[in-house]
């Protein structure tokens, strides 16, 4: 409230920043709390040093501290001057002899011609201070209504998400991945979907990409591999999945810090599910800047026979580094180069280089997207013998599938007798 009643004095542009110091309570682990009120100590009177006469700070409990400056008039000086508080934060704090060096999490919120009250110009530092927490720290968001619009509409995500999956409104739907040679069903990936109360099915594209970035998602992660593993299984005791191989989406991210290792050991042992039977598909566009950690999760699981695919294959960054770095099996061509192929010849060239690099690998290749005869044709010349497409056969209820799990049998049936 000091803070408020000083800043409602000032006239003119004011600029406040939320700081949150990142990670402060790995050193607590490490060292105690005492080495934590150590480090706040000497980083408050970094802060106060840096906002000078023409500035405020309060803490406002934990690792957080409110600032407002009135000599900060326009973006271009706030971020210089960001910056150099950065710098001030992460030197390091000695500690029982061990220095300690923090990042900072900073929003900052402008009023460049002064007409807005303290409160309204705090809660915007505030709001900004929070996308940049959640943006994984060690950043600076500066307050706009799009940034601040769109961390509320993730926060009312995780909340309907939280619901769906209480009221179970969550479902999986499989799509089959074929031998484009035989014809035969030889995977099927797991593609989740949301019964939603208003607006109907919705397709995981139309809230995954989001919801992925809120907590209620690792929940929504665990039910998803119990889920399946529970039909494969069930599939598996009728005699009709022996061969097939079931494909779960996870994002990368989520390896590392979902506890999905745990999930997929777990769900596994329970159901009687060999590991040599699950293939979890990592989107290339969302791998984690610690390869070498991820590395060494996805090789336990190899170790338990779990196969590991680079999904969306072409379309990320960095894609010769994560084949070099991480223990890969397989690789799925994205649709956008698979799909025109026959038409275009630099797709066609992009398809035809991934499946040699597959090859020179030793690693699986799948095309996704595949539209027709022709498509299968041309992979298969190429020497890519799987592919899947809605115009193979469209995501299917898991009865559904089921059905076309039993029916590949029959021929199989007839011919024995």
């Amino acid at each position: 409230q000091a803070l408020v009643d000083w800043a409602a004095g000032q006239n003119g542009p004011r600029t406040a920043l939320a700081i949150t110091v990142d990670r402060l309570g790995e050193a607590n682990e490490v060292l105690g709390h005492r080495a934590g009120d150590t480090v706040l100590r000497s980083l408050i009177g970094r802060i106060e040093f840096w906002a000078g006469r023409s500035g405020r700070v309060a803490r406002v409990g934990g690792a957080r501290y409110l600032v407002i400056r009135t000599d900060l008039t326009d973006e271009t000086t706030a971020r210089r001057e960001v910056e150099r508080l950065r710098e001030l934060i992460a030197e390091p704090v000695t500690v029982s002899g061990i220095p300690i060096s923090r990042s900072a999490s900073i929003g900052v919120s402008i009023d460049e011609q002064g007409g807005q009250s303290p409160d309204a110009l705090l809660w915007g530092a505030v709001r900004a201070g929070a996308v940049a927490v959640d943006a994984g720290g060690d950043g600076v968001q500066f307050y706009s209504e799009h940034a601040a619009a769109g961390r509320m509409r993730r926060l009312r995500l995780d909340l309907e998400l939280a619901g769906a999956l209480a009221d179970g409104q969550l479902r999986i739907h499989y799509q089959p991945e074929f031998d484009l040679d035989t014809g035969a069903v030889v995977a099927v990936e797991a593609l989740l979907r949301w019964q939603h109360p208003q607006r109907g099915l919705l397709s995981a594209d139309m809230f995954v990409p989001e919801s992925e970035q809120t907590r209620t998602f690792v929940a929504v992660q665990r039910w998803v591999i119990e889920t399946t593993c529970r039909d494969l299984a069930r599939w598996r005791a009728a005699g009709i999945a022996d061969n097939v191989v079931l494909r779960v989406n996870v994002p990368a991210p989520q390896v590392l810090h979902g506890g999905v290792s745990a999930v997929l050991f777990d769900a596994l042992e329970r159901d009687n599910v060999p590991g040599s039977r699950l293939c979890i598909e990592l989107t290339e566009r969302r791998m984690p800047a610690e390869l070498d950690l991820l590395a060494a999760e996805l090789a336990s699981w190899r170790r338990r026979g779990i196969a590991v695919a680079v999904d969306d294959f072409g379309t990320g960054e960095g894609t010769l580094s994560h084949l070099q770095l991480l223990p890969i099996d397989l690789l799925k061509i994205d649709q956008r180069f698979v799909a025109p192929m026959t038409t275009d010849p630099r797709a066609a060239a992009i398809v035809a280089g991934a499946v040699r690099l597959a090859h020179s690998l030793d690693l699986g290749v799948v095309a996704e997207g595949v539209t027709g005869p022709d498509v299968a044709r041309a992979l298969l010349a190429l020497g890519c013998s799987r592919g899947q497409g809605n115009s193979l056969a469209e995501a299917m209820a898991p009865e559904a599938i089921e059905a076309l799990l039993a029916d590949q049998l029959v021929p199989r049936s007839n011919a024995a007798g």
